[in-house]
């Protein structure tokens, strides 16, 4: 089986949209399992939420370093070519 995209030895099979999508199941699930503190209030509270917000931060990075990878391999390869 072919890999539509790869980088180094790693195949990147999710797009954007298909990401996005598993950030928000991974991010409710997270929300899910943690309810009970997030319902009791206080610093527990806090924490949770910056748990499920970290699911998205941690998206937008791995997303940008991956369009800055995929870019640099098109300018390598248009290099190679000339």
């Amino acid at each position: 089986m072919k890999c539509r995209r790869a980088i180094g030895l790693i195949c990147v099979r999710l797009r954007v949209r298909e990401g996005a999508a598993a950030v928000f199941v991974l991010a409710g699930a997270y929300a899910g399992s943690v309810w009970p503190n997030i319902e009791a209030g206080g610093g527990s509270t806090t924490i949770a939420l910056s748990n499920v917000m970290s699911y998205f931060g941690f998206y937008v990075v791995a997303a940008a370093a991956i369009a800055i990878v995929r870019r640099m391999g098109r300018e390598l390869q248009v290099a190679r070519d000339a």
